[in-house]
């Protein structure tokens, strides 16, 4: 198997551009296709987010699928990868691929990384998504909490609005409160992924997206 270094070069001598790109540059059809070749043969997520940062801004269905196959295939540990490249999906925004999406975010195992995927969700505004989004809200999906809330906003429907309130009703009852921020510190200190999570500032997070879907009313 080649390293990583020598596939960067063998990269470089099909499509010369790429060496230098400190900016997006303008690729044809075929060097998009030579791109998610090498996409597949990286292993450093060094190159892999450099070739993801060129493919972001094609809004074609074969990138998108092969990102979702990059996501799926990641390491369950790389949390920030797999963000990259949710935020790379929602940027190329194709709602043909919205079962996929929604099968990610239910899986708890990703963690984090569906934060973008949440987004894209509120984005393509789905109906398939509406009872998705609503559990996650209501078994208070930390990973994904204020997305959540945030994207069933976007649909802008007066049941769902009435939803998210009856949810902070619960959610902000002091004694449940209590409960949930200290849930949140024993989370801080035995997952690497709450490590460093501001407490306070995310219950203001979900404070002023329940806020903003409260305004509309």
């Amino acid at each position: 198997m080649k390293k990583d270094e020598e596939l960067f070069r063998e990269l470089c001598l099909q499509i010369p551009r790429i060496k230098n790109a400190c900016e997006n540059i303008k690729l044809s059809e075929d060097e998009l296709k030579i791109l998610l070749s090498f996409l597949r043969r990286f292993q450093n997520r060094k190159y892999k987010e450099r070739i993801i940062s060129q493919l972001r801004l094609y809004k074609k269905n074969y990138i998108a699928s092969t990102l979702l196959d990059e996501f799926t295939s990641a390491d369950i540990e790389d949390n920030s990868y797999r963000w990259n490249i949710a935020e790379a999906l929602y940027t190329l925004n194709k709602p043909k691929y919205i079962n996929e999406y929604n099968r990610i975010v239910c899986d708890k195992r990703y963690g984090k990384s569906r934060q973008m995927m949440v987004l894209l969700l509120g984005r393509i505004k789905s109906e398939s998504s509406v009872p998705l989004l609503l559990s996650k809200m209501y078994e208070e999906d930390h990973d994904i909490l204020p997305q959540v809330i945030y994207s069933i906003g976007k649909y802008k429907k007066a049941e769902l609005d009435i939803e998210v309130d009856r949810f902070a009703q619960n959610f902000f009852e002091p004694e449940k409160m209590k409960k949930t921020k200290n849930f949140l510190k024993i989370m801080k200190t035995s997952d690497k992924d709450y490590e460093y999570i501001d407490i306070d500032g995310y219950i203001a997070l979900i404070k002023k997206e329940v806020n903003n879907i409260r305004k509309r009313n």
